[in-house]
């Protein structure tokens, strides 16, 4: 099964030798998402509310283009930078998916940048 590199209109270039998303027959892997818009500026800078809800709306263009939309979310793996953000990330993060509950894990991390205060991947179960 080929592994094919997703390239998604208004979503930032990666930071790296990555893609921001493959696709893998059914399945969607993002690679870690960041805030960051289309021209690779940060969005949200010193609010971890805004920088997830932007991460989720990226996720959520990624699924769009594969015709799916944030239910198709199956796990999602995130990276905080302080447990004190714990409570507004996961508010932001119950805003945007609304309903819809992935299984999520939440790590505690330093990140590439100092200004990201949160990161995400997620996997997507796309229909056949």
């Amino acid at each position: 099964m080929p592994i094919e590199p997703v390239h998604t209109p208004g979503i930032a270039r990666p930071l790296g030798h990555l893609s921001n998303a493959t696709r893998a027959g059914n399945r969607l892997y993002l690679a870690g998402l960041v805030a960051l818009d289309e021209d690779g500026v940060l969005v949200g800078k010193g609010s971890i509310r805004e920088q997830t809800l932007h991460i989720c709306g990226s996720i959520e263009r990624i699924c769009s283009q594969a015709g799916a939309d944030l239910t198709a979310v199956a796990r999602c793996l995130v990276f905080i930078t302080d447990r004190a953000n714990y409570a507004e990330y996961d508010a932001a993060f119950g805003e945007a998916f609304g309903r819809h509950k992935p299984a999520r894990a939440t790590v505690i991390a330093e990140l590439v940048n100092p200004d990201f205060l949160v990161e995400i991947v997620a996997d997507v179960e796309l229909s056949s």
